[in-house]
């Protein structure tokens, strides 16, 4: 369990609605979990299982209206400079997360390798980072080991994510994840 409000990224985001399985992952989450505007224009469309199946168009409403996912905006001066200075590296859901995360002093969930990168170097321990990984990992405490095994190459396979190499979690996913 992760007992602490996360700002999800993108990329974080499509990883857990291709596990579906996003309400329990959601869930893992106990104090909240919520995406900023720029990730509601990004996150459009999720892959088939099968290269030729169609792409399916995410829609977030559900979630929010039920009160598994809260959507934040930019609301203050200090939020949207930062905003506007992360956006000259980063993508503008990666900025915007970031920017609204660390001005609130709430988790940042990004698996975006530059966004952390510049995270760390800007803000250091100021700043809490989570990646799919971890609130995978923390999903899988209370699963069958077939469940998450399906699930995690679930990922793999629609959002093609796999945890990089430097990630602590990686061996676990691997494990996790390899056939029985």
């Amino acid at each position: 369990m992760v007992n602490q409000f996360a700002l999800l990224d993108s990329s974080v985001l499509i990883n857990i609605l291709a596990s579906n399985q996003v309400e329990a992952v959601l869930e893992t989450l106990t104090a909240g979990a919520g995406v900023c505007s720029a990730v509601v224009a990004e996150a459009l469309y999720l892959r088939g299982e099968r290269p030729v199946d169609p792409r399916t168009r995410i829609s977030l409403e559900p979630l929010i209206e039920r009160g598994l996912l809260q959507k934040h905006t930019v609301q203050t001066e200090q939020e949207r400079a930062l905003y506007v200075d992360l956006a000259a590296d980063l993508d503008d859901g990666e900025a915007m997360t970031l920017a609204i995360a660390y001005e609130r002093r709430i988790i940042t969930a990004t698996d975006d390798k530059k966004a952390m990168r510049i995270a760390r170097a800007r803000f250091g321990n100021d700043v809490q980072l989570l990646g799919t990984a971890g609130i995978m990992n923390c999903w899988a405490q209370e699963q069958d080991q077939t469940s998450v095994r399906v699930i995690l190459r679930r990922i793999e396979t629609v959002a093609q994510f796999r945890p990089p190499n430097d990630d602590p979690l990686l061996h676990w996913w691997l494990n996790a994840s390899a056939q029985p």
